[in-house]
């Protein structure tokens, strides 16, 4: 760590020396951000597969691992920053050289999660250095049980009732294929209900009639303030900062991807598009009323026993949510509905690999192509409709890098008022599965 020469080290002190440099830089990651040096990193990989690292010189080892290390991002450009927008510090993300044409993207987290924690597995951060957006993660309102929730319609918000706390500590049996209540002990094979207003659900089956969807009264517990704050965000931010009106984008999961289906409904004169992340859009007796098209990516993995993927009760399923919410586009809708690329209904409601050939790789749980895309035909040109079918993930995705690739990708590709552009998947577009 300093300028002197090293002394003979034993074969263990080159090991270290690596791990404590570039201890948070894989080899994999290292290469997938190293682009700009790919023919010396070549050079360098050829070299150091023929030769060991134990067969090297010392002043050969030393100059390997400078070298890995020198070329590996360990600190970024982009600024953290933290403004009031009326419910406290929201934490704010700015790219560095920010101008009117700059992206907006508002994250949304899902019920008892918060802002922080939301990034780390959710987050695009790691793309706005090349990319060039801003990206604003505010937290919600704090329930009765101290978990923080939106407001978003129906029962998908928090426990704001005081005297229903019996639901608080309330599982789904993480093994069984149907929505099942158990006792409060969490033996690691169950997860938490996506929102406590589920646990009604399941107990009492309020929405086995689809016209009761309203049992819960989310807004009369919890009153209905959140897209006026989320929208008030976006609002104040452009006294703050300069960004591209034509490029507000919303990302939720979960409580949050019900919040952004909500923002789509009443606020699509803000917003380009919207990303739930395995939620489900207000169903038709909502009255939910876009003033214009709104483009929309619903991602869903197959294996979510939380939010399911097939729908259950009031909560449409990843398929139905896609053809349901892209009517509002003027796509093809219901059991009419037809994709690009001669996709089938049938490819898109198969939990499993449907062989469908425009695919991504987005988890870390499968090797390779993981995630099939579904793109809805006959939209407007203003408008479109996609889901992204994570064959195999859960309601807590094991994610790699290559996610908030093609999400931010997908994202600059469809800015408000246009038919959008999509990609076809390449061998290029592997992200880190390990």
């Amino acid at each position: 760590h300093d300028h002197r020469p090293l002394p003979p080290r034993p074969r263990e002190s080159t090991r270290h020396i690596c791990s404590c440099v570039c201890n948070r830089t894989s080899l994999s990651h290292f290469v997938g951000r190293a682009r700009s040096i790919k023919p010396w990193l070549s050079y360098f990989l050829a070299i150091t597969r023929a030769t060991p690292m134990t067969a090297m010189t010392s002043s050969s080892r030393f100059a390997a691992i400078i070298f890995m290390c020198s070329v590996a991002p360990m600190t970024t450009a982009y600024k953290t920053k933290y403004h009031d927008f009326g419910r406290g510090n929201v934490k704010v993300h700015v790219p560095d050289g920010a101008s009117n044409s700059t992206p907006v993207v508002l994250l949304v987290h899902g019920y008892s999660d918060d802002a922080d924690n939301f990034i780390k597995q959710f987050g695009l951060q790691d793309e706005i250095d090349g990319q060039k957006f801003y990206q604003i993660i505010p937290n919600g309102r704090t329930d009765a049980l101290g978990y923080r929730f939106w407001s978003a319609w129906g029962d998908w918000c928090g426990d704001c009732n005081t005297s229903s706390t019996e639901a608080s500590g309330y599982y789904y049996d993480y093994n069984y294929d149907s929505r099942r209540v158990l006792t409060p002990e969490n033996d690691g094979s169950m997860r938490r209900l996506s929102t406590p207003a589920s646990y009604y659900d399941d107990v009492f089956a309020y929405d086995d009639d689809p016209e009761n969807w309203q049992d819960y009264k989310c807004f009369e517990m919890c009153n209905d303030t959140d897209v006026g704050y989320l929208t008030g965000i976006i609002k104040q931010f452009g006294e703050l900062y300069p960004y591209d009106r034509s490029q507000v984008h919303a990302l939720g999961q979960s409580n949050g991807a019900a919040m952004v289906y909500r923002l789509g409904c009443e606020a699509a004169d803000i917003f380009a598009s919207i990303i739930p992340f395995e939620g489900s859009p207000p169903p038709a007796d909502y009255n939910c009323t876009p003033s214009e098209p709104v483009h929309l990516l619903h991602i869903h993995g197959t294996d979510d026993h939380t939010v399911y993927y097939d729908g259950k009760h009031r909560d449409m399923g990843a398929v139905d949510s896609v053809t349901f919410f892209g009517g509002y586009n003027g796509c093809s809708t219901g059991a009419n509905a037809t994709f690009l690329n001669n996709a089938t209904i049938a490819n898109a409601k198969y939990r499993g690999d449907s062989s469908h050939t425009d695919s991504l790789d987005i988890s870390k749980n499968v090797n390779g192509y993981d995630t099939e895309v579904f793109e809805l035909a006959g939209c407007a040109s203003d408008g479109t409709a996609t889901l992204w079918k994570v064959v195999g993930e859960t309601h807590d995705p094991s994610l790699n890098s290559n996610y908030a690739t093609n999400v931010v990708k997908w994202i600059k590709n469809h800015p408000k008022g246009t038919s959008g552009n999509f990609y076809t998947a390449t061998d290029t577009e592997y992200g880190d599965d390990g």
